[in-house]
C-alpha cells in the first residue's frame, strides 16, 4: 500500500503518481492512500487511466481532495466499479 495522506503534491504530483503506476505492468500494489493531496481534475483523469490497466489495486482513497469535479469523480466511480475481475473501492467525498 502506498499512504501518504496530507501531503501536498498537488494536482500534477498526483497525476504523475497514477502514471507512474499505470505504466508499471508488475505492479503489485493494493491501496492507494491519497486523502487531502490536493488532486485535481488531472490527477482524476489519471487515475481513471490508471484504473484501467493496473491489476492489482483494490482501493484508492481520494476523500479531502475538492479540487476534483463531480463530473471526473463520477467518471473515476464508473471505470473503478466496472474494472475488469476486481472492482477498486473508491473512497472519495
Amino acid at each position: 500500500e502506498l499512504i501518504v495522506p496530507s501531503n501536498y503534491f498537488g494536482d500534477a504530483g498526483v497525476a504523475a503518481i497514477a502514471t507512474a503506476l499505470g505504466a508499471n505492468a508488475q505492479s503489485r500494489l493494493q491501496g492507494l492512500f491519497l486523502k487531502g493531496t490536493h488532486a485535481g481534475e488531472r490527477a482524476g483523469r489519471a487515475l481513471m487511466q490508471m484504473a484501467e490497466h493496473n491489476t492489482s489495486l483494490t482501493k484508492i482513497d481520494l476523500r479531502g481532495n475538492g479540487d476534483i469535479d463531480i463530473e471526473t469523480r463520477q467518471a473515476l466511480q464508473r471505470v473503478c466499479e466496472q474494472r475488469r475481475g476486481r472492482p477498486i473501492t473508491l473512497y472519495i467525498d
